[in-house]
């Protein structure tokens, strides 16, 4: 070997990656807004792309436990027109489609039993983790909190 080469060992680094954490990232109003707006067009969409946006939307609501950031009004229009489109039924491409939709329709309407409240939802967007919490728990305080202050009280 020459003497004036050098020479360079490349060194990995162990991380651990929090997958949950990562898509967090993605759990914004512009970024939902996008996909909402991409699923408006289901009718002339791929099906691949009609699947995709959904399991995006999906991770924001079920993994992020955001949820409630798809409680707007633009999002529920867009809803409306999947749910009131008679073309789709029946159609194998459009099921897991309609049955998502179907879902977080279900799941405002399951928090507005608890808490008419919600209604006012569709109008703000619901931006940060500790906003889709509060409305996921129809605006009732987090029982660990109420748990430590009676605790606390006691002691």
């Amino acid at each position: 070997e020459n003497e004036n080469e050098e020479v360079y060992e490349e060194e990995y680094d162990e991380v651990s990656f929090n997958f949950t954490s990562y898509v967090r990232k993605f759990a914004v109003p512009a970024v939902v807004t996008t996909y909402v707006n991409l699923l408006s067009h289901y009718n002339i969409n791929d099906a691949s792309t009609n699947h995709q946006c959904l399991k995006m939307l999906d991770m924001v609501a079920r993994k992020c436990e955001h949820l409630p950031m798809l409680y707007q009004l633009s999002v529920f229009r867009v809803f409306d027109r999947i749910l009131s489109d008679t073309s789709l039924d029946g159609k194998s491409q459009h099921k897991e489609m309609v049955d998502w939709v179907r879902w977080v329709t279900r799941e405002f309407f399951k928090v507005a039993m608890q808490s008419p409240a919600v209604f006012v939802e569709p109008v703000a967007w619901t931006k940060s983790h500790r906003d889709c919490a509060l409305v996921q728990r129809a605006y009732k305080p987090e029982e660990r909190s109420a748990e430590k202050e009676r605790d606390g009280r006691e002691g």
